[in-house]
C-alpha cells in the first residue's frame, strides 16, 4: 500500500495554509486524499494538486450521527467533559453545544475513514491522519488511533480552538484524548503554544510533554520577482486584508483614517458579512474629504490579493484584529517588502518586530493608530526603505511557504516511514 496522508477539516472550503499543504503533499506522499462536509465553495481548483481525492462526507450520515449522538452520553469521556464544564461554570449553551459538535462531528469523520478502511484505500500502518484544527477533527483521529492504533495522528493547533480567551470551551473539549492521541501536535506560534500549555496543565497536570511542537506556516510568493513599491506621489496607502467580521475590528481601521491629518488612501480586500454596514459608514465619516478615499474589494481569490500588491503602491499593511494565530495575511504583505502594522495578539508580535513594523496594544485606541501611521510617514525614507527590505527579509528567512509546507510534509514521511 502506498504511503498516504489525510487531511481531515470540517471547513466548507479548503483554506489557503490547507491549500499550499494539498499542493506539496503529492510531491511527498504518493496519495492524498481530504475529507470534508459537502464543500459550500469547491475551491479545488486553487490547490493544483493532481493526485488530490477529495471525499465529501453524505449529508445522509449526518441525520444518522445526529440521532445517534446520544449514546455518547454514556461514555466516561463525556460525562467526564460535562463535569469539568460545570465545575469551571462553563455556560450550559455553550457546553452543550461544543459536546454535540464533537460528538457528531466526529462520527462523521470516523464513518468516512472506517468506509475507506473497509474499501481497502487506505491502511493504517501507511497512512497520517492530519488535522488542520485541534478540534473536532483531532478527536476523530484520536478515536480511531485508538480502534487502528498503526495510524499515525498529527494535528496544527491554530488559535481559536486553543484559547480559552475566544472560546469558553477550549479546555473542556476531550483535550486529555486529543492530547494524549496526538503523535504531534503542531502549533503555529511559540506564543500559542506557552499559552495552551500554561491552562491545559492545569486541568490535566500529567498530560504528555514529548508531542509538542511550533512549525511556521508560511506563505507562498505567487508573483515571483516582484515587490510592491512605495507611494511616491505624498499619499500616505495603506491595505487591510480579512473576511469584515467583528473579531477583525475593521472599523477601527475606518475611525484612523477619519482622524487621520493628511493625503490617505485605504484599500480593505475581502468579503464578509460586516462589509455594507463599513461601506456605508466610510461614506458618511470621509463625505467631502477629497484628501481622504477607501476602496473595498470584495471577496477575491489568494492570487488577486497577491497580484494587488505586485502591482499598486502599498506603504503599509494594517492588522487590528482581536485574536489571532498568526496570520497569513501579514506574511503574504511582507513577501512582497510591505512593513506592517498590528496588534500584538496571538502570535503576531513573531513576525512583526521592531525591524518589520509596528504593534499595538490590543486595547488601542483609533487614536494610537492614527498617530502610528503619522509617524511612520515623516520618518527618512531611507529609513522607510531599510523597513521594506527588513520585512521581506524576515519572510523569506522564516515564513517562505514552500520552505516550510515541505520540510513539514517531509517530516511526516518520514515519522511515518519509522513507524511501519
Amino acid at each position: 500500500m502506498k504511503d498516504t496522508l489525510v487531511v481531515l477539516n470540517y471547513q466548507r472550503e479548503i483554506p489557503p495554509f490547507l491549500q499550499t499543504v494539498l499542493h506539496y503533499a503529492e510531491t511527498v506522499f504518493e496519495r492524498v486524499l481530504y475529507i470534508t462536509p459537502e464543500l459550500y465553495r469547491d475551491n479545488r481548483a486553487d490547490c493544483h494538486a493532481e493526485k488530490l481525492d477529495i471525499y465529501q462526507m453524505p449529508r445522509r450520515t449526518w441525520r444518522y450521527a445526529l440521532c445517534t449522538s446520544p449514546r455518547h452520553l454514556f461514555e466516561a469521556s463525556t460525562r467526564r467533559q460535562i463535569a469539568l464544564s460545570v465545575r469551571n461554570r462553563v455556560p450550559f449553551k455553550a457546553a452543550a453545544r461544543n459536546l454535540l459538535a464533537y460528538n457528531v462531528c466526529s462520527d462523521l469523520f470516523v464513518w468516512q475513514v472506517r468506509e475507506l478502511l473497509r474499501q481497502g484505500k487506505i491502511l493504517p500502518e501507511h497512512t497520517v491522519l492530519l488535522s488542520a484544527w485541534f478540534y473536532v477533527e483531532t478527536y476523530a483521529a484520536v478515536r480511531l488511533k485508538c480502534e487502528f492504533p498503526a495510524f499515525r495522528v498529527v494535528s496544527y493547533a491554530h488559535a481559536f480552538e486553543i484559547k480559552e480567551s475566544v472560546n469558553p470551551c477550549a479546555y473542556f473539549s476531550y483535550n486529555e484524548q486529543k492530547h494524549n492521541g496526538c503523535d504531534d501536535i503542531v502549533f503555529i506560534s511559540q506564543k500559542t503554544q506557552k499559552a495552551y500549555l500554561a491552562g491545559i496543565q492545569l486541568l490535566y497536570p500529567h498530560i504528555r510533554r514529548d508531542n509538542m511542537r511550533v512549525a511556521y506556516l508560511g506563505s507562498i510568493h505567487r508573483v515571483p520577482g516582484r515587490l510592491a513599491p512605495a507611494s511616491g506621489d505624498g499619499v500616505l496607502r495603506i491595505v487591510s486584508c480579512s473576511s469584515a467580521v467583528k473579531v477583525k475590528r475593521i472599523d477601527l481601521i475606518l475611525q484612523a483614517v477619519a482622524l487621520y491629518q493628511g493625503p490617505i488612501h485605504w484599500t480593505h480586500i475581502g468579503g464578509g458579512p460586516l462589509l455594507d454596514a463599513l461601506r456605508q459608514e466610510a461614506e458618511k465619516r470621509l463625505a467631502g474629504n477629497p484628501a481622504k478615499s477607501v476602496s473595498f474589494t470584495g471577496a477575491v481569490t489568494n492570487r488577486q490579493v497577491q497580484e494587488y500588491y505586485a502591482m499598486h503602491p502599498v506603504d503599509l499593511f494594517v492588522n487590528v484584529s482581536a485574536s489571532e494565530g498568526l496570520p497569513v495575511s501579514i506574511m503574504e504583505a511582507m513577501s512582497y517588502g510591505i512593513p506592517v502594522v498590528a496588534t500584538d495578539v496571538g502570535g503576531t508580535g513573531e513576525i512583526v518586530t521592531k525591524e518589520t513594523g509596528f504593534l499595538l496594544e490590543k486595547d488601542f485606541s483609533p487614536r494610537e493608530l492614527c498617530d502610528v501611521l503619522r509617524a511612520y510617514v515623516v520618518r527618512a525614507e531611507a529609513e522607510k526603505e531599510k523597513f521594506r527590505t527588513r520585512a521581506r527579509e524576515m519572510w523569506q528567512a522564516q515564513f517562505d511557504g514552500e520552505v516550510n509546507t515541505l520540510a513539514f510534509l517531509n517530516r511526516l514521511r518520514c515519522e511515518e516511514q519509522g513507524n511501519q
